[in-house]
């Protein structure tokens, strides 16, 4: 699991929209745990303030 220099988990997101839709996906090392946690393969904001509740630090992927 990836680590922060605070010695938290790291969750990187990416959102995208489909069909008008926001979506939060977990992206990178962390992303296949986050999806087993949860169940599913999209996030809701509700997930990732329950992750940071549990100590983990989450960072949106820019995109440009």
């Amino acid at each position: 699991m990836t680590k922060t220099t605070d010695n938290r988990p790291l969750i990187i997101i990416e959102q995208r929209s489909a069909y008008g839709q926001e979506r939060i996906y977990p992206i990178g090392a962390n992303a296949k745990a986050v999806q087993r946690l949860t169940g599913k393969k999209t996030l809701t904001w509700g997930d990732c303030e329950a992750l940071q509740d549990l100590g983990c630090r989450i960072e949106d992927k820019q995109v440009y």
